[in-house]
């Protein structure tokens, strides 16, 4: 999933053109999974300028804090 963390992340795009959730939409979305299919979640394909990138952020200390999961380069998942 493509994921925006908020509005100001886009600054020069109207971002209702952009068909894409916020990272805290998802979150709210996907609150009521147990923690298993939570770890099923995976946020992927960041925007270069997204602080969840960079694991010591608060952004990502949040998504992993939920029980979710951030992608990172070399990952492998089995389908």
């Amino acid at each position: 999933m493509l994921h925006f963390i908020a509005e100001r992340e886009i600054d020069n795009r109207d971002i209702s053109q952009i068909p894409h959730p916020f990272i805290i939409e998802s979150l709210e979305r996907f609150k009521a999974l147990d923690t298993l299919e939570r770890n099923k979640v995976i946020f992927i394909h960041f925007n270069h300028t997204h602080p969840a990138i960079s694991l010591d952020s608060n952004e990502a200390k949040n998504i992993l804090d939920q029980g979710f999961n951030i992608a990172r380069i070399n990952d492998v998942y089995g389908l």
